[in-house]
């Protein structure tokens, strides 16, 4: 009998074990699963905005059971309920509220239908919000906390309270204040006035600024001064986040690296500076690039590049291109040297061969140029060239062989607020050139060009494009001049409905000769209208004039477009109607590409 206690105690123990939670997880997964799919109870919310009625939900806990909870239990909550709701309207300013609830034993699923008379809403009367420390006069810092989420007058909303605090927070960090806090944040609620009280007073403290910069390559191919020269970043830069994604923007828009990453060492901040890792990937040495394209003016149109991105350590390249269409053939090669603002400054020796075969003229052209680019004022871009040329052509009934030295000097600016679809943008363009007989060339000229191509959002969704060439040059003996230093016009993108280059003084025979001078003008008004899809009405007029050919008079096209948001820019197919001209009714002109 004594040894029977010992047997019983383990069979008692076992199946105690065997009521334990232990290997039950299943179980209670497939339940929470089932629990899952079981239907909340309904909180129907009266009287208030949705997005008031949205905050009414979410606050309510009853809104989290399910179904099956008992009515009786909904109903003993109602003092929560009325305080959760009463918190939930207080957060829009409604602190006056008259709410009532009411608990709907339907037989399906239990509904709490919550009944609002909000009152009147209370208003911010004042808003006071000081900042001290560096940010005070930073002129940056106060650009990105004018329009703060609550002024003087507005409705009381805690969450733009909540928004104004985080607002100030986030953009003393993008900018390098990274000590800031705030020494007040008050928001006073005065039930006797019925109005809300702010103050705010930030201490920004000193700024930071940008520290060490340390570079890792993979693989080690670039001098490490070339890259830095990219980065553009003068010594003790204050500290921002968007400079830090401008150093790393940069180097990618390079085209020497395949990735680059900028990251700022928070943590390991040395007297108020912030150094920055910088790794950067290597992009393929050698790239192929091949396109096919179409244009009325070209017809088919082909091209096949090859660029060799760094030829050596100091970042130099070199680059081969043919291109064909029905018009012109060429082949050009090219040796670049990064200058001191790598990122738009470059020296650039181009050597090529061209044929332009079209109605106005045949010409076959050797070229050598050597080009340097330079930064200017205000973005200005300036292309200081000279070039050495042979050209062997033929215009109307005349044939020569010329050889020009032309130095000469361009400056552009441009500006867009998309590069694929702008609504606002402006392309300027103005060139200067010329050739002494003194020095190799056949004749003596000066020739000058202004291009301006403006963009302009309109009111109900249209936009405007003014377009204008103006040209003209002194010279000696024009007819010792190549096609590509007279002025022509007409075709796509010029006085449409007008074949390519097809416009300007002609000789005793009638043949396009080109002229001295140049004055296009051009209007566009577009409207999308359904989609990618839009519409657009334009007039070109203008011509070519002056030389020894007799002038042909303004030329003026009118007609109507389709236009089509491709993936790649906007395609535009345009029928234009030239005014003068008895022999054609409508010319199609097709052209892709970005509008600037």
């Amino acid at each position: 009998m004594s040894k029977h206690p010992l047997v019983i105690l383990p069979l008692f123990f076992l199946t105690a074990c065997a009521w334990l939670p232990f290997g039950q997880q299943a179980t209670t997964a497939n339940g929470d699963d089932e629990k899952k799919n079981v239907p909340l109870i309904g909180v129907v919310v009266n009287g208030v905005d949705e997005d008031i009625a949205d905050n009414v939900r979410i606050h309510v806990g009853v809104a989290k059971n399910t179904c099956v909870t008992p009515v009786d239990l909904i109903k003993r909550r109602h003092k929560k309920l009325l305080l959760e709701t009463t918190r939930a309207l207080q957060a829009f300013g409604y602190y006056e509220s008259q709410v009532s609830i009411h608990v709907i034993d339907s037989s399906g699923c239990p509904t709490v239908e919550i009944n609002i008379e909000p009152e009147r809403r209370m208003l911010f009367s004042t808003v006071d919000i000081v900042i001290v420390g560096s940010a005070e006069n930073d002129p940056e810092f106060k650009r990105l906390t004018r329009d703060l989420p609550i002024e003087v007058g507005d409705a009381l909303n805690h969450g733009s309270y909540s928004k104004t605090k985080d607002l100030i927070e986030s953009v003393a960090s993008e900018l390098g204040y990274l000590d800031g806090r705030f020494t007040e944040s008050i928001l006073n609620i005065d039930m006797e006035r019925y109005e809300a009280q702010v103050s705010l007073k930030y201490n920004s403290l000193e700024r930071y600024r940008l520290g060490e910069i340390i570079i890792h390559q993979e693989p080690d191919f670039l001098d490490e001064g070339l890259i830095r020269r990219f980065l553009e970043i003068p010594v003790e830069s204050d500290y921002s986040a968007k400079r830090v994604v401008n150093i790393q923007n940069s180097l990618i828009e390079s085209g020497y690296f395949k990735s680059a990453e900028a990251r700022p060492r928070l943590s390991k901040t040395v007297n108020k500076s912030v150094p920055v890792d910088i790794a950067v990937q290597a992009n393929d040495r050698h790239h192929f690039q091949a396109s096919v394209g179409f244009a009325t003016d070209e017809g088919i149109r082909s091209k096949l590049a090859y660029t060799d991105r760094w030829w050596n350590r100091r970042g130099h390249r070199l680059g081969a291109e043919t291109k064909l269409s029905q018009n012109e053939q060429g082949f050009s090669a090219n040796y670049q040297v990064p200058r001191r603002h790598p990122s738009n400054e470059w020296l650039q020796i181009t050597a090529g061969l061209r044929r332009e075969s079209i109605d106005s003229f045949d010409t076959l052209s050797a070229k050598v140029s050597i080009t340097e680019s330079k930064r200017r004022f205000w973005g200005i871009m300036e292309n200081r060239f000279v070039s050495i040329s042979r050209d062997d052509f033929e215009v109307g009934d005349e044939t020569g062989i010329a050889t020009f030295l032309i130095p000469g000097v361009r400056w552009s600016r441009r500006i867009v607020d998309d590069e694929l679809y702008p609504r606002h943008g402006l392309d300027l363009n103005f060139e200067i050139k010329g050739a002494s007989n003194a020095l190799i060339s056949d004749t003596n000229f000066l020739s000058g060009n202004l291009h301006v191509h403006y963009l302009r959002a309109l009111p109900f969704g249209f936009r405007s494009f003014i377009r204008s060439d103006i040209g003209g040059m002194f010279v000696d003996d024009f007819r010792a001049l190549p096609p590509s230093e007279r002025f022509f016009t007409g075709g796509d993108n010029s006085i449409r409905g007008y074949d390519y280059q097809d416009l300007g003084p002609i000789n005793s025979t009638g043949n396009v000769i080109g002229g001295r001078y140049l004055g296009v003008m051009s209007l566009e008004i577009e409207k999308y209208i359904s989609g990618n899809w839009g519409v657009a009405g334009f007039v070109d007029t203008g011509n070519a004039f002056g030389g020894p050919g007799r002038d042909t008079g303004l030329k003026t096209g009118v007609g109507l477009g389709l236009r089509w948001r491709s993936p790649v820019g906007p395609l535009r197919v345009d029928l234009a109607h030239p005014l003068d001209d008895d022999d054609t009714i409508v010319k199609l002109h097709l052209r892709i590409g970005p509008d600037l």
